[in-house]
């Protein structure tokens, strides 16, 4: 799932209104959104983000240079 449910919230914040979850969240610098129906919106991603738990997608690590056996010639 995209999103945090209700419950997962209730377990990260350990709180039980919104306006508590809400300082939880700011305390510990995950971001989140209020609906218009003032419930909280996390996003997983950048829950696991924030406590240092996200994956990231590097890519292909760049390509190594080889220098020849001779290189100390060119140190002046």
């Amino acid at each position: 799932m995209l999103t945090l449910s209700e419950d997962e919230i209730k377990e990260v914040t350990q709180k039980s209104t919104r306006k508590a979850q809400a300082k939880a969240l700011e305390h510990m610098g995950v971001p989140f959104r209020t609906r218009p129906d003032k419930t909280i919106v996390v996003l997983r991603a950048a829950l696991e983000a924030s406590l240092g738990y996200a994956t990231t997608n590097k890519g292909p690590p760049p390509p190594r240079v080889r220098l020849p056996k001779a290189r100390g010639l060119l140190v002046r």
